[in-house]
């Protein structure tokens, strides 16, 4: 009797709002203009520690590493859009006082954590468990969204599907772009719905750390002036960083000349 393949098992885990931040990206791959779809959530543990977890799509990346982590082996995820929502970070609740604005957070209960990704399953669980549950079994701990894994039927946005390994090289377009030149004159030519991809980011890591978060975009070209992927960073975070293709070159497009002249005649002294 010939052997049948074991199934093969994984487990990762990891911050619930990294899979948040990354949701635009695989949105904006499911596009039906977009002329093949893969799953793009990637998970990969981490040789300095923790796990990678990265969205990729045919014109923008984006890679995390959560120090805190954990991955069992490289995988890769489809993730329905209520497991996206469960992830979403809670806004605070407003309230106000003689003309003074207050921001209190909900309850850690109510705040998601983590996700635990599982081969035959994924859910996400709160910060902490509900202090009604205190004197429940200890192995009690409802979860803000849980699923099973969909198997061979899978329909996107809906199931959750894993998959063992990371068929898409998500480090190609970032080596490529590392191992050019920085380009300091010209100008890219980028739309503005890819760079929208990236702004829960930066929005996130200043709630994080209640401080503005700069965003870098460096772009470089090849030896011929080619230009290659731009690569984002967040100032002080480390632990992010983004890729986005720039379209095919073409002439540059100056502002109007009416726009052009409006200035000239501010800068003449002329209102």
């Amino acid at each position: 009797m010939a052997d049948t393949e074991k199934p093969k098992f994984g487990f990762a885990g990891f911050r619930s709002d990294i899979l948040w931040m990354l949701q635009p990206i695989v949105q904006h791959s499911r596009r039906p203009e977009n002329e093949r779809y893969f799953d793009t959530i990637v998970v990969e543990p981490c040789a300095e520690g923790g796990a990678i977890v990265a969205a990729v799509s045919a014109h923008a990346m984006a890679v995390f590493r959560d120090p805190d982590g954990t991955c069992s082996a490289p995988m890769t995820l489809g993730i329905p859009d209520d497991m996206f929502k469960a992830c979403q970070p809670p806004e605070p609740i407003h309230m106000g006082y003689c003309g003074g604005q207050y921001f209190c957070p909900l309850p850690e209960w109510a705040q998601p954590s983590i996700v635990y990704a599982y081969s035959v399953g994924a859910h996400v669980v709160p910060k902490m468990r509900h202090p009604d549950w205190a004197e429940e079994d200890d192995e009690f701990h409802p979860a803000l969204y849980s699923t099973m894994e969909c198997g061979k039927s899978y329909h996107i946005g809906r199931d959750y599907k894993w998959t063992d390994g990371t068929p898409v090289n998500w480090r190609g377009p970032l080596e490529r772009a590392l191992a050019s030149p920085l380009q300091t004159s010209g100008f890219s030519i980028v739309h503005p719905d890819v760079q929208a991809l990236f702004t829960r980011i930066p929005n996130r890591i200043a709630e994080v750390r209640q401080k503005a978060a700069s965003v870098f975009h460096r772009h470089s070209q090849s030896a011929t002036g080619e230009p290659l992927p731009t690569i984002v960073t967040v100032d002080d975070y480390p632990d992010f960083v983004g890729v986005y293709m720039t379209q095919n070159p073409l002439p540059y497009q100056p502002p109007a000349l009416w726009f052009q002249k409006r200035v000239g005649e501010r800068i003449g002294g002329i209102q």
